[in-house]
């Protein structure tokens, strides 16, 4: 599968995602399940850091299945923290910016530092490190 799941820290408040080329719809879909079982194992909110740095094309119909990925109930899960997403690939960021808009707020960074420091940033503020 080219979405790599893992926890960044012991505490479980950071999920990283890995997405690689060839990447499908039936993929993203299955992320959002094992997602559910990442979130069920926290006892406190969890922030995804979503790296699509490995991407340089989408799935074929990803927009118009926004709808259906937007619905699944990993978004509405109590668990389900900040998302961050890095990208310097502007049309991958651009889908970030439209899926942000209307299902759930995503941060869309360029670099991993960038997203490390806004993740400790937050973990900090939330006393959760």
């Amino acid at each position: 599968m080219p979405i790599h799941m893992r926890w960044l820290n012991s505490p479980k408040n950071v999920l990283l995602f890995d997405y690689q080329e060839p990447l499908t719809l039936d993929e993203i879909m299955e992320s959002q399940k094992l997602t559910l079982y990442f979130l069920d194992s926290a006892d406190q909110p969890v922030m995804s850091i979503i790296d699509m740095t490995g991407l340089t094309r989408l799935p074929q119909r990803l927009l118009s299945s926004f709808p259906k990925l937007g619905s699944h109930p990993v978004l509405g899960h109590p668990n389900n923290g900040q998302t961050i997403m890095i990208s310097r690939n502007r049309t991958v960021a651009h889908f970030g910016d439209i899926f942000s808009s209307i299902y759930k707020r995503i941060q869309i960074v360029p670099d991993w530092p960038t997203a490390l420091a806004q993740v400790y940033r937050s973990i900090d503020s939330a006393g959760q490190r």
